[in-house]
């Protein structure tokens, strides 16, 4: 894995962690949905 792959594996990930805060957030899972924007970050 080259670094190109691994910084897509990154954003990739982070793209997929954010929708799921969004998911959480509008079902008031609020500490979840912190922990899920910290690992977007």
């Amino acid at each position: 894995m080259n670094n190109i792959d691994l910084m897509n594996y990154w954003i990739e990930s982070a793209d997929e962690d954010y929708n799921v805060m969004l998911d959480l957030k509008e079902k008031n899972r609020n500490t979840y949905c912190l922990f899920f924007g910290q690992m977007v970050i």
